[in-house]
């Protein structure tokens, strides 16, 4: 049997519920959807439908349905169902087909022939379309006509893309979701909302509603910028702001060959030309700068590496070195089609729509290689590194590791202010954790094992602390630990399962100020916590700061490490004083492991051991 007449399903209309619903605790999309002459009819009544619709969507045998197993859905198809729930799962096979599958939806009837057909989703736009597809998917099979899934899946893959938020927006929101933070789209652009009521913040790429205007505007004009640094001793290559190629030529003479030519108020990367010398060249960037700015600045050209290190609140959390635009040679294609290659790797898109843009090929690509003597029709040699330009923009198609972890704050500091690097080798040598930095990090010896005082309070601490700790080869590492009463219960649970990953044994501890908790609530919420993510590790309540850290030390075996977690810091250096713990003021350095000498230094300087106990 074929479906007949005119009158076959019509969408009244789509909703978009962001936050938990009566469908779902996650956000879904609500389809109001008239059944027209399929109301009351169901799918065992047409001949061949179910064969038909396993050819185009096989995954559909996998649907578990109510009956939950795979297969339950077919079953329901055999049985007879009416077709709101057919339309409910042709949608989430598409999606799943489309990348941006979920596996939860209900189908519920309303009034007359009206059904509510609701999906969870992960891309709105897409799944959106995708779900008026269904519907037409299903009412084509239906009346006997072919489907193009193929060609769907492909429009519904671009929508993904071109509706998909830039990666530092992405991050942002993903880092929001794994702390319980609400985060939901505001418009179309890269916007995001983050919370609800008094805690409401927008974020937009790498700018909040906290950012200042003022300091957006300074950002964008390089000569101003500049000025700023030099003025609050941070240096920055010498340069000069001129408006015509003239000026330009005589300012590249000035600052000596060659030069970086670069709109003042640019972004990106989008117009810097660099490795400027010979008037042909200055022509070239001059005029492409021109474009973007009338002031155009001429600086001189530095040669280095270069990172990129994100503040928030004063704090480094990240840094990234950024890796120069390249391509490896194979002995028989050209630098352009190799090129090209490149740019057909999935994680690169135009703009900031994949986690790569694209490489460009423009004058100063074509500068960069007349400049080692090659050009677009070159053939490297297999295995040939070759650099295409100096640009260290993501979005002129240079890529980025991440080196958080090898960044410290303070040398890192100390060489942008140019301190000799004798003086920081002696002030990071002479620098005792405990005298000026206490309960910071703070390592005594004790036992034949080592006790570390530190103050974390928050997943982060711990998941920092954990990460160090597992640089401690061989060595049992026990975490007292505890969360301030006054914390959600998930972020008590969030921090209760890095430490269960993060250390071999676990005594929780509370707080003197319980802060509003009942006694022992926050220890069990730990303790939960610790037993579902990890139950080989080792957990004990003992509630008393001080009789935890002497019971712990009293159970040490040779080698150990015990990561104390304070409250009050005068009480927990007290009772290390009473155990004859000795605090380490100096670490050794590594044996046999020199660093080079810098350009212009006396002496070599050696590397500094990382934050690892002395045997």
């Amino acid at each position: 049997m074929k479906l007949k007449g005119k009158q076959g399903m019509k969408i009244d209309c789509i909703r978009t519920l962001d936050g938990p619903n009566v469908y779902s605790y996650r956000p879904v999309l609500l389809m109001r959807l008239d059944l027209g002459n399929l109301f009351e009819r169901e799918s065992r009544e047409f001949q061949g439908f179910n064969e038909k619709l396993l050819t185009l969507l096989p995954g559909i045998k996998d649907h578990h349905c109510s009956l939950g197993r795979p297969g339950g859905f077919l079953t329901r198809l055999e049985e007879g169902t009416y077709f709101g729930h057919v339309v409910e799962h042709f949608a989430l096979e598409l999606t799943t087909l489309a990348g941006i599958g979920q596996s939860h939806g209900k189908t519920r009837h309303d009034s007359g022939r009206i059904y509510n057909v609701a999906i969870e989703f992960r891309a709105e736009k897409a799944s959106t379309f995708l779900l008026k597809q269904a519907v037409k998917l299903v009412e084509l099979l239906l009346r006997g006509k072919s489907f193009d899934v193929a060609k769907t899946v492909e429009r519904a893959k671009y929508l993904v893309s071109d509706d998909d938020v830039g990666p530092t927006t992405r991050a942002i929101t993903e880092a929001a979701k794994r702390r319980g933070i609400p985060c939901r789209r505001d418009g179309t652009g890269n916007r995001i909302q983050l919370g609800y009521g008094k805690y409401l913040h927008y974020v937009q790429a790498a700018m909040t509603s906290q950012t200042s205007a003022i300091a957006v505007e300074l950002a964008q004009d390089k000569e101003e910028t500049k000025d700023r640094l030099e003025r609050n001793g941070i240096p920055g290559p010498k340069g000069k702001v001129v408006y015509t190629l003239k000026e330009a030529t005589k300012a590249a003479d000035e600052l000596g060959r060659p030069v970086v030519v670069k709109p003042v108020n640019g972004r990106q990367g989008y117009a810097v030309s660099l490795e400027v010398s010979t008037p042909e060249e200055m022509k070239v960037a001059f005029q492409a700068a021109k474009k973007f700015s009338p002031a155009v600045l001429i600086e001189e050209m530095l040669a280095g590496r270069n990172y990129r290190v994100v503040i928030v609140a004063g704090r480094m959390v990240a840094a990234s070195e950024r890796l120069l635009p390249h391509v490896v040679g194979d002995g028989v294609t050209s630098i352009r089609d190799l090129i090209a290659i490149e740019n057909r790797n999935p994680l690169r898109g135009d703009g900031h729509e994949k986690p790569l843009t694209k490489i460009r090929v423009d004058s100063d690509v074509t500068t960069h290689l007349q400049h080692v003597g090659m050009s677009l029709d070159t053939i490297p040699q297999r295995g040939e590194h070759i650099t295409l330009s100096n640009r260290s923009n993501l979005s002129t198609g240079a890529t980025a590791q991440d080196v958080t972890d090898k960044v410290d704050p303070t040398i890192a500091a100390c060489r942008t202010l140019r301190v000799e690097q004798d003086i920081l080798f002696k002030s990071l040598i002479s620098f005792s954790s405990w005298a000026d930095n206490p309960g910071r990090a703070n390592l005594y010896r004790l036992n034949g094992g080592h006790v570390m005082v530190d103050y974390g309070h928050n997943t982060e601490a711990f998941h920092a602390i954990c990460r160090m700790a597992s640089n401690w080869k061989d060595r049992r590492v026990t975490g007292i630990i505890t969360i301030p009463g006054d914390r959600d219960d998930v972020i008590i649970d969030s921090a209760a399962r890095v430490a269960a990953k993060g250390f071999n044994r676990v005594i929780v501890r509370e707080d003197q100020d319980l802060r509003g908790r009942k006694p022992g609530e926050v220890a069990d919420i730990l303790c939960r916590a610790i037993r579902d993510v990890s139950p080989a590790t080792e957990c004990e309540v003992i509630l008393d700061e001080v009789e935890a850290l002497r019971q712990a030390v009293n159970r040490m075996v040779k080698g150990e490490v015990i990561v104390h977690f304070y409250e009050k810091l005068p009480a927990i250096q007290n009772a290390l004083q009473e155990l004859s713990a000795q605090p380490v003021v100096t670490l050794p350095p590594a044996p046999g492991r020199p660093i080079p000498p810098r350009a212009g230094s006396r002496r070599a300087g050696r590397r500094l051991v990382p934050a690892t106990p002395p045997a």
